[in-house]
């Protein structure tokens, strides 16, 4: 049973690892996703903006400059934003380190050794209450 647990655990270790890095992967693939499109309108932008023909105003005009306006504003509060994001960090909660869990594991351990027969607690009971607590925890924030 307790070899059993064990493999359990292990295998948990791996599963928290690969997917944690695939969401990572995920995360940043995102970000220069944004950040590529963001640049590449930028110099579309900047592009239009230096060659502006200042002739007189007409309608026609009108249609292609006030669209320009709208995407360079637009533009630009994507870039303040990106900026921030990237300032400040992503609002992402990792589970709990595999060497917490590993250390979790380990005080149950040692309060059963010394523990009366009434006062044991199941190691493996334990484990999965404290991990559902963790993972309702980040998941509030994620």
């Amino acid at each position: 049973m307790a070899g059993d647990f064990e493999q359990d655990v292990f295998q948990f270790y791996q599963q928290c690892y690969q997917a944690e890095l695939e969401r990572k992967e995920k995360l940043l693939a995102r970000v220069n996703l944004a950040a590529g499109l963001v640049t590449i309108l930028g110099g579309v932008l900047a592009y239009y903006a230096k060659s502006i023909d200042v002739s007189p105003c007409c309608w026609i005009h009108l249609a292609f400059y006030i669209p320009l306006a709208v995407g360079c504003l637009g533009t630009l509060f994507s870039m303040i934003l990106l900026a921030i994001s990237i300032a400040k960090g992503f609002g992402y909660a990792y589970i709990p380190k595999t060497t917490d869990v590993a250390q979790f594991l380990e005080a149950a351990a040692a309060f059963n050794k010394t523990a009366a027969a009434d006062q044991k607690i199941d190691p493996q009971q334990a484990f999965l209450q404290n991990l559902s607590k963790q993972y309702c925890e980040y998941a509030a924030i994620n």
